[in-house]
């Protein structure tokens, strides 16, 4: 197990500790790629609806559904030949957005110092405190639940859920610029868009 760096809580085993420490400080595209690298192949095709995340250009020969241009590089979806993601790659996933999420949260605490209002900061204030402090601890047990675990399709959409909801509170104390799609918000947005292709049962 590792903690260093500040993070709160231990690791998988280290296996997927590139690809959490990617998604945290430098962004979906890195982690994307860093998965890539663990699972040697590109992320997989849905079974259900045969869509797929790209972040090299793209599915050959099938235009893209959505494009996004993010920190770190550029991802795409489009429709591939339908594959069940394997366990060992959806519990990477999992990493993957929680370690954005952790990430969006460390930028969140930043801003919120850089922020003055009524003489101090916005960190001062104890309603915002609280509720970074929900958020870290809902990051804990998201942590500690994928620790070892055995992937069902529902415990995927329930952890899925639950890190998404971390994401929406730390976007809202962003005020409007949470939501723009150059700000913390993008990101938030694709890792929902990546939860809603690859978790079973989604669609």
């Amino acid at each position: 197990m590792n903690t260093r760096r500040g993070t709160p809580f231990a690791l998988d085993a280290g296996l997927y500790e590139p690809v959490f420490r990617a998604a945290e400080q430098d962004g979906i595209v890195p982690a994307l790629r860093a998965l890539s690298v663990l699972m040697e192949a590109e992320p997989p095709a849905h079974r259900d609806g045969g869509v797929a995340a790209s972040v090299i250009g793209g599915v050959p020969g099938v235009p893209p559904l959505a494009g996004f241009t993010l920190p770190g590089g550029a991802v795409s979806f489009g429709r591939g030949a339908p594959f069940l993601a394997p366990d060992r790659w959806r519990l990477g996933l999992l990493w993957l957005r929680l370690g954005s999420s952790a990430g969006r949260r460390r930028t969140c605490v930043r801003w919120l110092a850089s922020r003055r209002s009524g003489g101090g900061d916005l960190l001062r204030f104890q309603m915002i405190k609280g509720q970074l402090a929900d958020v870290l601890v809902e990051h804990q047990e998201i942590a500690a639940a994928l620790d070892g675990i055995s992937l069902s399709p529902a415990m995927t959409l329930h952890l899925h859920d639950r890190i998404t909801a971390a994401d929406r509170a730390v976007l809202g104390l962003f005020g409007a610029a949470g939501f723009l799609r150059d700000g913390p918000g993008g990101e938030a947005h694709v890792s929902e868009l990546l939860a809603d292709v690859y978790a079973e049962g989604r669609g």
